[in-house]
C-alpha cells in the first residue's frame, strides 16, 4: 500500500513512519523544509518536501496514494490564534479537498475536541463538541490551549463534512494524551526535567485521572485502523481502557528515572504565577512558551478519562504495552540520548 504521512518528521509521525515501514508499506513523507529529518533518516521512506499551508503544492503532492495518514499539526499551549489556524485548519481543509475520493484518509484528531475540564466521567464518540476551557481572565488573555482546542474542532467538523460529501473514507482518530520517546512539549519530560533539576515540590493533585497513551501503541492502533478500515465517515477515541491516576503516572517517571517522587501542592497557589509569566511572554513576542501556564496547571489538577472500547471492539486492537514498560522505556530513550543524566 502506498501510504503518505504528514506531519511525518514531529514526535507521533515519526512513529507512525516508523510503524507503515516495519510493516511492509511504501511509505511517504510530508516534510517542511524547516523539520529535522533525523528521526526519518533510517527509514525506507521518500520524503516530499513542502508545506500543507500552500494549496498549490498541496494540490501537486497528495495524489496516487492508497491512503493519507494526516498528523500534522501545531500542538502547543502557546501562539496567536491565527498560526493554530493555518496550521491546523487551513492545511487540512488544503488536504480534503486537493485529494482523489478513491483516497482513503486516517485524520489525528485529539480528546482536546470534546473539552479537558475536570470530569470523571468517561467522555465517549458522541460527546458534543466542547474546546473551549474557561481559565481564569481568559476573555482578556486568550490561551494558546484555547486556540489549538478549537482549531483542530473546526478542522475535524469540516473534514467530516467534506468526506461525507466527496464520498471519501475518513476515520477520525482522538488519541488520549500521547507520551513516549521523542516527545519534549507534552508535559513528561519536563515533568522529569524539573524532578532532575532537584525541584521538592510540584503542582499536582492525588485525585484525578489522566488517561494516557504510549506512542508506539498509539502507531499501532493506526496501522491497525489502516488495514481494516471502514467505509465512510467514522470516529474512534484512541487509546487503552484504564486511566492511571495521574499521581501515580508521576511517580511511574521518578521510579524509572530513580529519583525520590516530589511533593504535591494545589495547582491553584502557582496561577497568579502562570499569569505573570504568560503576560510578559506576550509582550516580549516570546516564540516558546513559559514554563508555567494555566493551562497546565489546569491539567495537573483536571481528571480526563475517555471510553475507548468503540476502536478495540471495531478493530480488534488490546496490544497495550504495560504503563509501567513504557514510562522505562521512554526515559531509557531520553538518556541514551543524553535528554536527561
Amino acid at each position: 500500500m502506498n501510504v503518505l504521512i504528514t506531519g511525518a518528521a514531529g514526535f507521533i509521525g515519526s512513529h507512525l513512519v516508523r510503524a507503515f515501514c516495519r510493516a511492509g508499506h511504501r511509505v511517504f513523507a510530508i516534510v517542511r523544509a524547516s523539520s529535522s529529518r533525523k528521526y526519518l533518516d533510517r527509514y525506507d521512506v521518500k520524503i516530499i518536501e513542502g508545506d500543507l499551508r500552500d494549496r498549490a503544492f498541496t494540490a501537486s503532492a497528495v495524489n496516487g496514494f492508497d491512503l493519507i495518514v494526516h498528523a500534522a499539526a501545531k500542538a502547543t499551549d502557546w501562539g496567536g490564534y491565527s498560526t493554530f489556524f493555518e496550521a491546523n485548519v487551513e492545511a487540512a481543509m488544503n488536504l480534503i479537498e486537493s485529494i482523489d475520493a478513491e483516497t482513503r484518509m486516517i485524520f489525528l484528531s485529539s480528546i482536546a475536541v470534546m473539552g479537558e475540564e475536570n470530569c470523571p466521567r468517561a467522555k465517549d464518540e458522541n460527546e458534543p463538541y466542547n474546546p473551549i476551557c474557561p481559565y481564569p481572565f481568559e476573555s482578556l488573555l486568550p490561551s494558546g490551549m484555547n486556540h489549538y482546542r478549537l482549531t483542530k474542532t473546526i478542522a475535524e467538523q469540516m473534514l467530516r463534512q467534506k468526506a461525507a460529501l466527496r464520498g471519501i473514507d475518513l476515520t477520525v482518530l482522538r488519541p488520549v494524551w500521547v507520551f513516549g520517546p521523542r516527545e519534549f512539549h507534552a508535559g513528561p519530560y519536563e515533568y522529569c526535567r524539573s524532578v532532575q533539576d532537584g525541584l521538592p515540590a510540584l503542582p499536582g493533585s492525588k485525585t484525578n485521572r489522566f488517561h494516557v497513551v504510549y506512542v508506539e501503541d498509539l502507531a499501532r492502533m493506526v496501522l491497525s485502523v489502516a488495514d481494516r478500515q471502514r467505509k465512510g465517515v467514522h470516529v474512534y477515541n484512541a487509546g487503552p481502557p484504564d486511566a492511571p491516576m495521574m499521581d501515580e503516572y508521576w511517580g511511574l517517571f521518578c521510579r524509572a528515572m530513580g529519583r525520590r517522587k516530589p511533593l504535591t501542592f494545589p495547582p491553584a497557589l502557582l496561577y497568579p504565577l502562570a499569569m505573570l509569566l504568560e503576560i510578559l511572554w506576550t509582550c516580549f513576542g516570546a516564540v516558546s512558551p513559559p514554563l508555567l501556564t494555566r493551562a497546565r496547571l489546569y491539567m495537573f489538577g483536571a481528571s480526563n478519562v475517555t471510553a475507548t472500547q468503540r476502536i478495540r471492539e471495531t478493530f480488534g486492537f488490546d496490544g497495550f504495552t504495560p504503563l509501567p514498560r513504557a514510562i522505562r522505556k521512554t526515559v531509557r530513550w531520553w538518556r541514551m540520548n543524553g535528554y536527561l543524566s
